[in-house]
């Protein structure tokens, strides 16, 4: 479906293997660090992603 609409995928992702042993009962990770070093990570790659794709839309619109 990507492929259909030109979406561009980024190879980072933000995942929570054995989530149920991942938070404390009042949803809280009980180890945050890595989480939110994975997370700073796939921002930074989206935002790149977008900054760099509107400027070249502008300079050079995308026709389908």
């Amino acid at each position: 479906m990507f492929a259909e609409v030109n979406a561009v995928q980024l190879r980072d992702t933000l995942s929570f293997h054995h989530a149920h042993e991942q938070f404390r009962p009042d949803g809280t990770l009980k180890e945050p660090a890595p989480v939110e070093s994975a997370a700073a990570i796939l921002f930074d790659r989206l935002v790149w992603w977008a900054r760099a794709l509107r400027e070249a839309r502008q300079v050079r619109p995308y026709v389908s």
